[in-house]
């Protein structure tokens, strides 16, 4: 969301910080910090023949498949991927 709202590509209503940490209290959502086991994860993870190569997202998809957790995102490029995505 950081990089998102720096690029100017996602507006929010008050500084980002409050934005996120109200947003998380209000919809009761956790940041998973990485861990290894995800790390490893990652390492593992097959590259789709779209050539899906997003880091962030990779981690983002290793977190979910540890955590047994879906995804909140709107990039259709997770539905390669065995996780559940919402949006």
């Amino acid at each position: 969301m950081a990089i998102k709202s720096s690029l100017g590509k996602l507006a929010v209503p008050m500084p980002l910080q409050s934005f996120v940490e109200r947003e998380m209290s209000i919809n009761e959502i956790a940041i998973f910090p990485a861990s290894i086991e995800h790390a490893e994860i990652v390492a593992n993870l097959p590259f789709p023949s779209s050539g899906h190569r997003d880091p962030f997202d990779r981690l983002l998809i290793a977190q979910a498949l540890a955590e047994n957790i879906s995804v909140i995102s709107g990039d259709a490029a997770f539905d390669q991927y065995p996780v559940e995505r919402i949006w």
